[in-house]
């Protein structure tokens, strides 16, 4: 079985499934309240379990506001990266964070496999909730949309 490092952007992750559940942009003008939890972590766990044994996990986000979710996460032994809002944009450079992450973890550690848990297409085709691995793209369980969407962009 394969060695994997899982990188979540949840931060992003949260805010597409927000935006799904609660209507476009509610993710946007909600952001800097508390979060309701709605990504289901277990799934998503139970899924790349199956891909291998997790050596690395990391989490980035802003978890002043994301705080419902820290035991959940930790339960699973996921670190918490806190990334802070930048501009005016709130705009909080995981993917930056994340990159630098991925490479000087793979620079250390060249037996295991990358996995990359997403909420937008910046680091996979389409607007869907997806973990990237070796360039196989997997819809994460969710809300019908999701799944819907996923199959039509596939």
């Amino acid at each position: 079985m394969d060695n994997v490092a899982v990188y979540w952007d949840f931060e992003n992750i949260h805010a597409s499934l927000c935006n799904v559940r609660f209507g476009e942009n509610w993710y946007r003008d909600n952001r800097f309240h508390k979060q309701p939890p709605i990504v289901d972590i277990d799934s998503v766990m139970e899924f790349v379990a199956t891909l291998g044994n997790i050596n690395i996990n990391k989490a980035y986000g802003n978890w002043g506001f994301l705080y419902s979710y820290h035991f959940h996460l930790q339960s699973h032994s996921i670190d918490l990266l806190q990334l802070f809002p930048r501009g005016a944009h709130g705009k909080n450079g995981a993917d930056i964070r994340m990159a630098v992450d991925i490479i000087e973890d793979l620079a250390q550690n060249d037996h295991i496999t990358v996995i990359v848990v997403v909420g937008r297409s910046r680091y996979a085709a389409g607007k869907n909730l997806k973990i990237v691995y070796n360039s196989l793209r997997c819809p994460i369980p969710g809300t019908i949309k999701q799944r819907e969407v996923y199959h039509e962009s596939s």
